[in-house]
């Protein structure tokens, strides 16, 4: 399964480490960590925008999955794109939230 380096999904673990880095630079510099936040979020949403469009496509014109493929999930396209469709709203109002401006900032 992780034999071809391609495959794995490094991109997801950048934007996981953006993340979590942000988090834990918030607890020292709420605005260094703010800035970190909204880069992880912002990149968590381009990755996921453009895998809700290519399964959204894949889904309407009823193309099916690669033969001999082997997924974490096994189930139908349309409940997929739904999951995908979910997670970037999540990931969108993360980024809305980051963006907003925090208490400190009031003046």
């Amino acid at each position: 399964m992780w034999s071809d380096w391609f495959s794995w999904p490094i991109a997801d673990w950048i934007a996981g480490a953006f993340l979590v880095y942000g988090g834990l630079r918030g607890a020292r510099d709420q605005r260094q960590g703010q800035l970190h936040q909204v880069a992880g979020w912002a990149f968590l949403v381009s990755l996921l925008f453009g895998s809700f469009l290519a399964d959204l496509q894949d889904w309407l014109l009823h193309i099916p999955d690669t033969p001999g493929t082997i997924g974490l999930l096994k189930i139908a396209q349309g409940p997929y794109v739904a999951l995908v469709g979910v997670l970037l709203l999540v990931a969108v109002s993360g980024l809305v939230a980051s963006i907003r401006p925090k208490p400190y900032e009031v003046l």
